[in-house]
């Protein structure tokens, strides 16, 4: 949310340095919520860190099989009947 703020602060082309600044009360409720954002952020640096070193490590190939479409993954082809393994199951679609 934060940066969604500082994001609409900074348009496009600006040439001038942004500055930012949060209010935070020591001792109240709105401190609490600070730590956690600021933790959250943290692990999600941490996660997308991690991810991003994974990703440079594929070969092409590995990365063509990555983004390619399965067989299983092809939704238009299916009858009524069949049936979409957990977890690849369009919105309204039940078996």
């Amino acid at each position: 949310v934060e940066d969604q703020a500082t994001d609409r602060v900074h348009r496009i082309g600006q040439r001038r340095t942004v500055e930012v600044h949060k209010l935070v009360t020591a001792g109240t409720v709105e401190e609490r919520i600070d730590e956690l954002l600021s933790a959250k952020r943290a692990l999600t640096d941490r996660v997308i860190t991690a991810a991003e070193s994974w990703i440079t490590d594929l070969g092409d190939l590995e990365l063509r099989e990555l983004v390619a479409l399965s067989a299983d993954a092809s939704i238009g082809d299916l009858d009524e009947d069949d049936e979409l393994p957990v977890g690849r199951r369009p919105a309204g679609v039940v078996g």
